[in-house]
């Protein structure tokens, strides 16, 4: 993932506006996210693209299952990324995941 993710990149925690900073942190998120249970489906929708320059919005819709500690989970939302053109790349700098309300 380090190719995609830019050193200093940023990941807004869902609900908590608590943020993950850099590259090696958010990277162990990921890794302990996916080490503490098993994902069921992924499903992504609604994906848009936004492009000034060298910087570019994602934004999708997205239904997520998975399983963690032997109990199920859902969620939906909108998953948004931002990203820079650097170094002949496309590198994300900043992803919020914002959950649709309960």
């Amino acid at each position: 993932m380090e190719a995609d993710l830019h050193r200093s990149i940023v990941v807004m925690e869902p609900g908590s506006g608590k943020r993950t900073e850099g590259q090696d942190a958010v990277i162990e998120a990921y890794r302990d996210f996916v080490a503490g249970g098993s994902i069921r489906e992924y499903v992504e929708s609604e994906l848009s693209i936004d492009l000034w320059g060298d910087t570019a919005v994602a934004t999708c819709r997205f239904a997520l299952e998975w399983d963690a500690d032997g109990e199920p989970h859902r969620d939906t939302g909108q998953d948004v990324f931002v990203f820079t053109h650097e170094s002949g790349a496309w590198v994300a700098v900043w992803r919020a995941v914002i959950p649709d309300a309960e």
